[in-house]
């Protein structure tokens, strides 16, 4: 028990084990059984009465809480909730022999628990990883992979940056040129900063559907995840407005899906036509994850110079009583807050501009 990570609050040993097989029987509230389920799919536990391993519900341990007592004769789990339940089985699961992280039951393998008491409750209540499919595209496959690890050690969140300079990752319906054209790049920077540039001459492009979007949602959500998107805007926008240009301050003005990394000087306008597409675009997004807390807005590193060359955002600007682009900029960061406040979604947004 000394091996488990997240090491837990409390890991008693006690003399014994605790024998089961795979299609052994297990019993309790539904919901809490099938998050144990989920986290041994290896075992095929079947839900059933009379069951050796027990579930039981107790809100009183505290959100994603779980405690577990193993002897020779039986296990059982108390938890405060699905994501609790979710992680007892994760840890029965380091518990067991390796062969329990695999995809299917090997013969001859002796499934035993050794025997003792394990309580535990998260230090922190956001515990998650970053994975930027903007800048370089991940299949589905490997998104639904990386939750399972993140299951696996108990972490609760999956920030998905879908966009930047570099790449637009998720089917519009509303605005459909952004994953026709703003998913692919024609070649992407090797070498480090400050050589001189080179490139690979690989076109690089994907993008998720919608429904994709939603089962990785769903398949997160089962597995206690919470899937926090990022759509990077007013900069980092060369994808978005490679495909609408329109949406840019200066019209005359022409983009590129970006193929190097660094700072851009791509920017959206403020003006309430680029609200309104991104109302558009969150909307569409938000329908597809379902119940969202959280929506990354990004916000940092955004170069106002073709703000404050924009006759028709300098007239905007004067018109909201603001006094230059960097107030601007905060007002529409704030202005993408309330909308998404809205929609009962917390927005999240990086640093100021530059």
């Amino acid at each position: 028990m000394e091996d488990l990570l997240p090491r837990p609050r409390v890991a008693e040993r006690a003399p014994g084990a605790f024998g089961l097989s795979p299609g052994a029987a297990i019993s309790g509230p539904a919901g809490l059984v099938d998050a144990v389920r989920l986290a041994l799919p290896v075992l095929d536990l079947r839900p059933g009465s009379h069951a050796a391993i027990q579930v039981a519900e107790d809100p009183s341990l505290g959100p994603e809480a779980y405690g577990i007592t193993i002897t020779a004769a039986e296990v059982r789990i108390t938890a405060a909730d699905r994501a609790g339940a979710h992680y007892a089985g994760q840890t029965l699961r380091q518990l067991l022999p390796a062969e329990a992280f695999r995809a299917a039951a090997l013969p001859g393998v002796a499934w035993a628990l050794p025997c003792g008491r394990i309580a535990d409750a998260p230090a922190f209540p956001w515990r998650g990883a970053h994975l930027d499919v903007a800048r370089h595209f991940f299949p589905k496959r490997e998104v639904l992979r990386l939750i399972d690890l993140l299951a696996a050690h108990k972490l609760n969140r999956l920030h998905l940056h879908l966009s930047d300079d570099q790449g637009w990752r998720v089917e519009s319906r509303a605005y459909p040129r952004l994953h026709e054209v703003g998913s692919h790049r024609d070649r992407t920077v090797t070498g480090f900063h400050g050589e001189e540039p080179a490139f690979d001459g690989i076109p690089h492009g994907g993008h998720y559907t919608l429904h994709d979007l939603a089962e990785i949602a769903a398949y997160a959500r089962a597995r206690a995840v919470t899937v926090v998107p990022e759509i990077d805007v007013p900069g980092h926008s060369s994808a978005i407005l490679a495909a609408y240009p329109e949406l840019g301050p200066l019209p005359e003005k022409r983009y590129r899906v970006l193929d190097r990394w660094g700072i851009s000087p791509a920017i959206l306008s403020p003006l309430p036509a680029t609200v309104d597409f991104l109302a558009t675009v969150f909307d569409e997004i938000i329908g597809a994850l379902g119940p969202t807390p959280y929506f990354h807005i990004g916000g940092d590193e955004c170069v106002l110079d073709d703000w404050a060359a924009s006759e028709r955002v300098r007239a905007y600007q004067a018109e909201l009583g603001l006094d230059s682009p960097s107030e601007l900029h905060a007002w529409f960061l704030h202005r993408l807050a309330d909308l998404l406040a809205e929609r009962g979604v917390r927005a999240g947004s990086g640093t100021r501009p530059s």
